[in-house]
């Protein structure tokens, strides 16, 4: 019995012996690779596009317009159109654009036509131009036009017309065209990146009413609050006449056709000179190319080129289609004297940007 459990004794010694020889035989690894693909969630454009322009039915318009330089219908207390029919009660100027019903359902005629609302509803600024012009009728006769700071002085009949835009003072309409552009800043912040209706793709797209509320801040925000938050402006056109002055009959009123558009606004940036040192050559006009900016921080024009506090005589320089130009006399009079020069170029912009640049003429 005894014998026996040594021998098993030295069976299951041997086995334990085996195995970890067994798994000690076995190397261990010293490497390993896996691949997996890349793919893309995808991308969304961040820029969204909606304005709203004004909309006139057809057969209708704000801007026709009835003018009384002799004062008619004040005299008469307006009796040709009845009592259902409301004009100024004060500070009338003759000139009347039909601005629909009030408030009680009369028809109402001001000295100015019924505003037109333009509203961006984009996620990026826009640019709108309103023009405003007065197109002569066939026969000759109108009535003419005159600045309105003129018509208490006029000796005869006269008719001034203005384009309002926005909280700006009118632009008067003349033998040409008021025109005026405003910029209309857009709201991203009314915009946000969801996933569709599909569940399978992304978007761009505006804030529900919900989600507007949602916002800090906003949970008792009304639609009109949300409304509000877009940018807009109005415009309108405004009228008057000489007073109690006669015209002749046959005499007529010029038409008003007045246009709008929008297009993006270009970033804000200021004028510029990429290049600032210049190698000159003798008997060679140096072009030097400019960048005006864009938007509201863009200059039109240099104003001048000065060595030091003094400014460069125009025949010395010239500036063109973004050219800034040196004339040949002026290169030679530096490269003739083997030196630099250093000159300040000023835009004409509001900040009056200057930038530096050095004409060298050393290696002539």
């Amino acid at each position: 019995m005894k014998l026996k459990r040594i021998l098993a004794v030295a069976m299951a010694t041997i086995m334990v012996m085996g195995m970890s020889i067994t798994a000690f035989a076995d190397e261990p690894a010293t490497n390993g690779t896996s691949e997996g693909a890349g793919t893309s969630e995808g991308h969304v454009e961040k820029k969204a596009t909606s304005v709203i322009l004004p909309t006139i039915a057809s057969g209708t318009t704000p801007f026709a317009y009835t003018m009384d330089p002799e004062g008619l219908v004040v005299a008469t207390a307006h009796g040709k159109y009845g009592n259902d029919v409301v004009f100024p009660a004060t500070g009338d100027t003759h000139v009347y654009f039909d601005n629909g019903d009030d408030a009680s359902g009369k028809k109402q005629y001001l000295n100015s036509s019924a505003a037109q609302t333009v509203i961006n509803k984009s996620s990026y600024a826009i640019n709108v131009t309103v023009k405003a012009e007065a197109v002569a009728s066939a026969g000759g006769k109108d009535i003419p036009l005159a600045a309105k700071a003129d018509l208490t002085s006029a000796t005869a009949a006269a008719l001034y017309l203005g384009l309002i835009v926005g909280e700006e003072d009118a632009v008067e309409i003349t033998d040409t065209a008021a025109t005026k552009t405003v910029k209309l800043d857009g709201t991203p912040a009314n915009f946000k990146v969801a996933v569709t209706s599909t569940g399978n793709a992304y978007e761009y797209r505006e804030l529900t009413l919900t989600e507007y509320k949602a916002l800090d801040g906003n949970s008792s925000k009304t639609q009109d609050d949300f409304d509000a938050t877009w940018a807009n402006v109005d415009f309108s056109v405004e009228g008057a006449t000489t007073e109690n002055l006669a015209i002749a009959a046959d005499t007529t009123a010029p038409k008003l056709k007045v246009t709008w558009s929008w297009e993006e606004a270009p970033t804000d940036v200021a004028p510029s000179i990429a290049t600032t040192t210049y190698t000159l050559t003798a008997n060679a006009a140096l072009n030097v190319p400019v960048s005006l900016g864009a938007g509201s921080l863009a200059a039109t024009g240099i104003a001048s080129v000065k060595n030091g506090a003094s400014a460069l005589p125009t025949d010395a320089w010239s500036y063109s289609n973004g050219v800034l130009t040196f004339t040949a006399a002026r290169v030679n009079s530096i490269a003739n004297a083997k030196v630099s020069r250093t000159y300040t170029v000023v835009f004409n912009d509001t900040a009056g940007t200057s930038v530096d640049i050095t004409l060298d003429g050393t290696g002539n």
